[in-house]
C-alpha cells in the first residue's frame, strides 16, 4: 500500500492539469470569441469556460487575454503584451485583501461574458460563496452559495463547461460516502451524483466527461491489495466506469479517445525508497468505445509525464538536483520529437495557451513563457514576463 500512496502524491503534483476542445462553442462563436471592440474573433484552442487540460491551477484564456491566480488574487496579461497586472483598477489598494478587486478567494473560472469565483464563505465556514464579476473584475456580486456540510471530510472543487463542481477528496482506507455536486451557473440548481466508483481526485475535464484517479481493493490481504485505475464520470448520464487499470502518469481525453503516458516509475525507488518492479514505459492510446489499446512507443527515453494540447504533447522529463531541473520535450501528435528545452530553477508549465506556453517558478508566479510558433525550429527561448503587484 505504501508505493501506492507515495505514487498517488507524486503525480497528483504533476496532474493538477486539466482538454483541447475542438469542436465546441464559445460564446456563439466557434473555437472562438469576439473582441470586445466588435472585431473578429480571436481563435482560441479551448473554449474559455473549458477547463483546459494543458493548464494548472487556476487560468482562463479569453479574446483579449490570459487570467491566472496567484495569492488569490486574479492576474490579467492582455493579449502580446508581457506583463500580468492585478484584475482590479481601485484607486490606491494595495491589493492584500478581499476588498481589491483583484481578490477571488479559492478558485475562479469563466461562463457567458464574465468571471467566477468561489471563496470559503467569511460568516460560515461550511459554504462557499460563488461570486460572479465583470471581466475587468468590477462588480463582485455573491450570486448564490454552495453548502459544504454535503461533501464529507476534506474536498476539491472545479469551474469547468459552465458548472462549478465540488467533490470528495478522498483517502484510500476511507468507508465515507464519495460525492460529486454540480452547480449549473445557468441557473444556480445542483445536481447530486452518486458514485459507484471511489475516486480520489478529478483529475481533467472534457465537455460533460471527468476524468479521475482512484484506488481499487484488488487482493484483500495482501501487501499491496489496491489496483490504480482511472475512471470516466459522464455528467450527462450520471455514469461512471473503469477506463484504465494501470498506473498512468498523465492523460487527455476527446470524444472517442483517451491518450495516456505510462512511466517505469522504478526510477523513483533511489529518490524515494519505494520498491517499483521495472516498467514498460510507453504512449498509449485507448479507444473509449471499442476498449482497445494501441501502444504507441517511447520516442524519447527518461519522461515522467505529459501534458497534452490539440498541437503537441508536451513531456516532461524525470526531475534531478532536488527537482528543480527538467527537460521539457515537444512531441508531434504522432509521437515524433519535434524539439526541447532544458528547464532550471524549479520552473513549471503553468498553462499552454493557444500562442504561449507559461512557465511558474516555485513560489507559484508565472515569470516566463514560450512562443508556441517557434516550437520546431531548434531554438527555443525562455521570454521574461513580469507579474506585479
Amino acid at each position: 500500500m505504501g508505493k501506492y500512496i507515495i505514487l498517488f502524491c507524486t503525480l497528483f503534483a504533476f496532474w493538477l492539469a486539466g482538454c483541447g476542445n475542438e469542436s465546441g462553442t464559445s460564446d456563439g462563436f466557434a473555437n472562438g470569441v469576439e473582441k470586445r471592440d466588435g472585431s473578429e474573433p480571436y481563435m482560441l484552442d479551448v473554449p474559455p469556460q473549458d477547463y483546459n487540460q494543458a493548464f494548472v491551477g487556476d487560468f482562463v484564456e479569453t479574446a483579449d487575454g490570459y487570467y491566472y491566480g496567484w495569492k488569490h488574487r486574479i492576474y490579467f496579461c492582455p493579449r502580446g503584451e508581457d506583463c500580468f497586472y492585478p484584475l482590479c483598477s481601485k484607486p490606491n489598494c494595495k491589493h492584500e485583501d478581499n476588498n481589491c478587486n483583484a481578490w477571488y478567494g479559492d478558485c475562479f473560472g469563466y461562463y457567458d461574458g464574465a468571471l467566477y469565483a468561489a471563496t470559503v464563505s467569511l460568516s460560515e465556514p461550511q459554504q462557499m460563496d460563488i461570486i460572479k464579476m465583470n471581466l475587468d473584475g468590477t462588480d463582485h456580486q455573491v450570486v448564490t452559495t454552495v453548502n459544504t456540510k454535503m461533501v464529507e471530510g476534506r474536498y476539491s472543487y472545479r469551474f469547468h463547461h459552465g458548472r462549478f463542481y465540488i467533490f470528495n477528496c478522498l483517502s484510500i482506507d476511507t468507508e465515507k460516502t464519495d460525492h460529486l455536486f454540480a452547480l449549473n451557473l445557468s441557473d444556480y440548481s445542483i445536481t447530486d451524483y452518486p458514485q459507484t466508483v471511489k475516486i480520489q481526485f478529478f483529475d481533467n475535464f472534457y465537455e460533460e466527461k471527468l476524468y479521475g484517479t482512484a484506488f481499487a481493493v484488488k487482493n484483500p490481504g495482501e501487501v499491496e491489495p489496491y489496483e490504480f485505475q482511472v475512471i470516466e464520470m459522464d455528467t450527462a448520464t450520471g455514469e461512471d466506469r473503469v477506463v484504465v487499470s494501470q498506473s498512468v502518469g498523465s492523460f487527455y481525453a476527446t470524444d472517442t479517445t483517451l491518450y495516456y503516458y505510462e512511466a517505469d516509475l522504478s526510477k523513483l525507488n533511489q529518490i524515494y525508497g519505494t520498491a517499483y518492479e521495472k516498467g514498460n514505459p510507453g504512449f498509449r492510446e485507448l479507444d473509449l468505445q471499442s476498449g482497445e489499446i494501441k501502444d504507441c512507443g517511447l520516442p524519447v527515453e527518461n519522461i515522467l509525464n505529459a501534458y497534452y494540447d490539440k498541437d503537441y504533447i508536451y513531456a516532461t522529463s524525470f526531475y534531478l538536483n532536488e527537482n528543480k531541473d527538467t527537460t521539457r520535450f515537444f512531441l508531434s501528435k504522432d509521437y515524433k520529437l519535434v524539439d526541447q528545452i532544458d528547464l532550471s530553477g524549479g520552473l513549471e508549465i503553468a498553462s499552454v495557451c493557444s500562442d504561449r506556453i507559461f512557465l511558474k517558478d516555485k513560489a507559484q508566479r508565472i515569470t516566463y513563457y514560450l512562443d508556441k510558433s517557434q516550437i520546431g525550429s531548434g531554438e527555443l527561448t525562455l521570454i521574461p514576463i513580469e507579474t506585479v503587484g
